[in-house]
């Protein structure tokens, strides 16, 4: 998700590899980011309703501040593997 919307705002490609994520547990709770060009790229996620933020800015411009909303679900017969969270 990260990807694309980068990609869409930036029209540049972001490495998600590269993408640093900060995990609080016992919040089940993840904050990250990423410079991307002239861009940082940042990501906030809520596992308990499974729903996130992305936002994109150029620091020291006037630009906007660029949002995406994002919500996640299990597919259909998806098994889940024990998930970070639990661990």
């Amino acid at each position: 998700i990260m990807a694309e919307v980068c990609k869409t705002v930036t029209k540049l490609d972001l490495d998600v590899s590269l993408v640093k994520l900060l995990l609080l547990p016992d919040y089940r709770f993840v904050h990250g980011g990423i410079p991307v060009g002239k861009f940082l790229v940042s990501v906030i996620y809520f596992d308990a309703t499974m729903q996130g933020v992305i936002s994109i800015v150029a620091p020291f411009s006037k630009t906007k501040t660029h949002m995406a909303r994002f919500s996640l679900t299990a597919l259909p017969n998806f098994k889940p593997t024990p998930a970070s969270f639990d661990n």
